[in-house]
């Protein structure tokens, strides 16, 4: 117990905290580059997210800004502070505190574990972080390079989206349970006050206060239909708490509000709908009628920040837009700073990856210095709405698969790297997945199925459609004279293709919330979020059979190479499974450093995932020499990340043990005091998992610790009720 507590500290200033030996990958470089959804800005310079990179932009210039500085986090950024020479980065894993005083050179000098970090004030020394499903946290960062956790207030409400601070006062907008206002003179117990529950209609996400007003931008949570709003309240008697006016945020179609920003008598709030997002201007001189000023459509906008009189909205996919304010009800749009879109489908060939980067278009890296990916080229396609989904090389042509009002795919020559030399495109299609086989292209769009004749690169033709039902996460994959389709996560459909101009369905496989499949030999092997993989002989495609399967649920993406399967699962990372007998595949390495991918490209030297919003991480597979020498044996000591986490009531926890032991799991609630013995005997070597229901333990985070032989070590898990 006492070893518990001497580490408990450092265990929650530091997110990297133990790295099992089993963690095989090691990281060969990183594109950090992706979608734009936080900003702040002091004097000559902003502060913005590019993916999970910070980067400091010099925006002296009004009709341009400058790229000076950048520093990867390497994870998702969802709000930035600035005080004192430093930028307070809140993340989905921590809070980094990043010393910007030289702004060519940004530096990350420390770092607290925090889970789901949305949003910071800072106030004396002080910084108050937002945590949904966390709660508030007061840190103490008097000396920024040794931050001190002083509190977690507020933890029993678990969704608090924003806060704001007046003198001692803190106001937290908790996104299910309304307005509540603090008293945080003491830092290590802060009081409620009061609060407003808006009648629990509506999901409240950020907040501003002036005087005794409290502006607050919410969404209606009652109807899929209902548009948000932006109130404000009167809290002058705190236990009179009222609405004084507000103006709904209507757009075409159910809003949801997002960011506000004061400035004098108007305040600026963005909002995202189904069609688009909006920045509301409004005129706030009478709280009791606050009135609606414009309504510019600005796609993409989330944060916001006001400098002088200049606005400066994070379009997401568009990067930094700014806009002169000086007349409110007519804002000029000024200089803006591109960044890149959500990383989707990579591939590589040589020393290229190719990548389909959403509304950044067709990336090409070259990673002939993997420590150091450097874009070489970039298509973007033919409008502004336009977004690359998948990317398909075969021999010397790459087929890129385009929606959102352009071309459905295009076809480009590799002839000329680093560039690429468009040779055709097909007929708007919206392509969600494309892939090339033969002399023919087949790929997948909402409602329909479609065979392209390729044989003439320079003229593609339809020669064949089939209607699906509504298309999302999907896979298509070809084998010869037979095709599989996985429809609307509910079945693959097989395919004869012999005749591609006159394709007939054979046979289909019934696989509730399947999320992609992979196709090897004969065995077709099927990603299911809640169901774990389950492996399929389809030597015959009109009668498919289940030969395996690995019960292990949180299964997402599934990739197979020389014998084994890379498997991600959702929060938990990388698993590798032993396909020697498919029909009890066994688990041999693991990676839990990744919590999600939407895509991930595996061959002989090199694994990468492709990390939505924080771009491109490059590992060696190791995987490829260390496990094929003999891996059917547990090797390494290791804990594994707890699944669903959070959780509620029960998850399981699983380790590996390289030798037998006695063993015992213990878990501990935040004070280090013991709240269950999940194992207390010997266990062999290899892989184990054990169920732990904690119906009977309040919601907030405890510690799990694992203790074998010589080894210990510990995670952090989180109950949520």
């Amino acid at each position: 117990m006492r070893i518990l507590f001497k580490i408990l500290s450092v265990f929650i200033l530091l997110n990297s905290a133990v790295h099992s030996q089993t963690d095989f990958l090691t990281l060969a470089g990183r594109w950090p580059d992706g979608p734009c959804g936080a900003v702040a800005v002091d004097g000559n310079y902003a502060y913005i997210n590019n993916g999970s990179a910070l980067e400091i932009l010099d925006i002296s210039k009004a009709d341009a800004f400058k790229l000076v500085g950048k520093l990867d986090l390497s994870d998702h950024i969802n709000c930035i502070r600035l005080s004192g020479g430093y930028a307070y980065v809140a993340c989905d894993h921590g809070l980094y505190i990043v010393d910007v005083k030289d702004k060519t050179s940004p530096g990350k000098i420390a770092a607290v574990s925090l889970f789901n970090a949305f949003s910071l004030f800072i106030k004396d020394n002080f910084v108050f972080a937002a945590c949904p499903g966390q709660g508030l946290y007061i840190i103490d960062v008097s000396n920024p390079a040794a931050p001190k956790l002083s509190s977690s207030a507020f933890s029993r409400y678990y969704y608090p989206a924003s806060v704001f601070m007046v003198d001692s006062l803190a106001y937290v907008c908790s996104m299910d349970s309304g307005l509540y206002i603090m008293n945080v003179k003491n830092k290590t117990a802060p009081v409620i006050l009061g609060h407003y529950d808006f009648n629990h209609k509506y999901d409240v996400r950020d907040i501003y206060v002036k005087d005794s007003i409290a502006y607050v931008a919410s969404n209606d949570r009652s109807s899929y239909f209902k548009y948000g709003r932006f109130h404000a309240l009167n809290i002058k008697n705190l236990s009179n708490i009222f609405e004084e006016s507000g103006i709904t945020l209507s757009g075409d179609w159910r809003a949801m509000g997002e960011k506000i920003i004061l400035n004098g008598s108007y305040a600026y709030v963005t909002s995202s709908t189904d069609v688009g997002n909006f920045v509301t201007i409004a005129d706030v001189s009478n709280p009791h009628n606050i009135r609606e000023v414009l309504k510019k459509r600005v796609d993409y906008a989330y944060d916001m920040t006001l400098n002088d009189k200049r606005l400066f909205v994070t379009a997401e996919h568009k990067g930094l837009i700014s806009f002169d304010v000086s007349n409110p009800a007519s804002p000029v749009e000024g200089a803006s700073f591109k960044t890149a879109g959500t990383t989707g489908t990579v591939v590589r060939k040589g020393d290229f990856l190719y990548v389909a980067n959403s509304m950044g278009g067709l990336k090409v890296l070259d990673i002939s210095k993997p420590s150091t990916p450097s874009e070489v080229y970039s298509y973007k396609g033919n409008s502004d709405y336009e977004s690359c989904n998948s990317v398909y090389i075969k021999d010397t042509l790459l087929f890129a698969g385009f929606s959102g009002g352009g071309y459905g795919f295009s076809i480009f020559s590799l002839g000329t790297m680093p560039a690429l030399k468009k040779i055709s495109e097909s007929l708007p299609e919206d392509i969600i997945k494309i892939i090339p086989a033969g002399n023919y292209a087949y790929a997948v769009r909402p409602y329909e199925f479609m065979i392209y004749n390729a044989a003439d690169p320079f003229h593609p033709e339809k020669i064949f459609s089939y209607s699906t039902d509504p298309v999302r996460d999907l896979d298509i994959a070809v084998n010869g004279s037979t095709l599989y389709l996985l429809e609307e996560m509910k079945r693959v459909k097989i395919f004869d293709i012999s005749n591609p101009s006159g394709a007939v369905l054979v046979s289909e496989i019934p696989v509730l919330n399947a999320q992609n499949f992979c196709l090897k030999g004969n065995y077709l092997y099927v990603s299911i979020y809640d169901d774990g993989i389950k492996i399929f002989n389809v030597s015959d495609p009109k009668g498919p059979k289940e030969v395996g399967k690995i019960a292990d649920a949180g299964a997402y993406k599934i990739s197979v190479l020389g014998g084994f399967a890379y498997v991600f699962f959702t929060g938990r990372g990388l698993r590798v499974y032993n396909l020697e007998n498919p029909a009890s595949p066994q688990l041999v390495r693991f990676y839990d450093e990744v919590t999600y991918i939407s895509d991930m490209f595996i061959d002989k030297d090199y694994i990468i995932f492709s990390e939505s919003a924080n771009g491109l991480s490059i590992f060696k597979n190791d995987a490829a020499t260390s496990v094929g020498e003999k891996s059917s044996y547990v090797k390494d000591f290791a804990l594994l990340q707890n699944y669903p986490n959070p959780f509620n009531p029960t998850t399981q926890i699983s380790f590996q043990l390289p030798e037998p032991s006695n063993v015992t799991l213990r878990v501990y609630d935040m004070l280090g005091k013991e709240v269950a013995t999940l194992i207390d005997d010997y266990k062999n070597a290899g892989a184990h998992t054990v169920r732990f229901n904690a119906s009977n333990l309040p919601s907030g985070m405890y510690i799990y610790q694992l203790r074998a032989g010589e080894h210990t070590s510990m995670r952090k898990m989180l109950i949520l009720k």
